[in-house]
C-alpha cells in the first residue's frame, strides 16, 4: 500500500496526529496509518475475552427467575433469545419444567431377542402376533372412521 499522499508527502501516523504529534506513517492497518511505534501497541493491546462477558453476563442474570419462567412452561429457546444466550446455557443453568435431573437410556440395556434352547423364537412370535393383533384393530377402526 502506498504510504503517501495525493501531494506525494508522507502520510502521518494518525494516532499520533491526533495527539499533535507529526510522524510518518509506516504501515497501514485496518485502513488506518501508523507508525512503528503504534503498530506494535495496536498489536499487542490486550483483548477482551469472551470469558470476561461470560462472567459478568452470570451476575447480571436472576437464575431463579429463569428457572420459574422454564417451570412454567416457557420456551428455552424463547428465553434465550430475549437474553441474548445460548439454548445449552439457559440448559445448564436450570432444570427440566419438573424439577427433576434429565435422565438418560444407558447404552446396552435394550432387550434383544434370545433363542429358547430348543432353538425357537417362540417368546418372540407371541410378543410379535400381539402387537400385530392391536395394529390391525386400529387400521380397522379407523378405516371405520372415513
Amino acid at each position: 500500500m502506498d504510504h503517501f499522499d495525493a501531494d506525494n508527502r508522507p502520510k502521518l501516523c494518525k494516532p499520533c496526529s491526533q495527539e499533535g504529534i507529526s510522524v510518518p506513517a509506516l504501515y497501514v492497518v485496518n485502513g488506518v496509518p501508523m507508525c512503528e511505534p503504534c503498530k506494535r501497541n495496536k498489536m499487542e493491546a490486550p483483548r477482551e475475552t469472551k470469558q470476561e462477558e461470560k462472567t459478568e453476563m452470570s451476575k447480571e442474570i436472576d437464575w431463579n427467575r429463569i428457572q420459574t419462567r422454564r417451570s412454567s412452561g416457557e420456551l428455552v429457546s424463547k428465553i434465550a433469545k430475549e437474553l441474548g444466550v445460548s439454548d445449552a446455557t439457559i440448559y445448564n443453568h436450570t432444570k427440566p419444567t419438573n424439577g427433576a435431573a434429565p435422565v438418560r437410556a444407558k447404552r446396552g440395556t435394550k432387550q434383544r431377542p434370545t433363542m429358547t434352547l430348543n432353538g425357537s423364537y417362540q417368546a418372540l412370535l407371541e410378543e410379535l402376533t400381539a402387537k400385530r393383533d392391536d395394529l390391525t384393530a386400529a387400521i380397522e377402526a379407523i378405516q371405520k372412521l372415513q
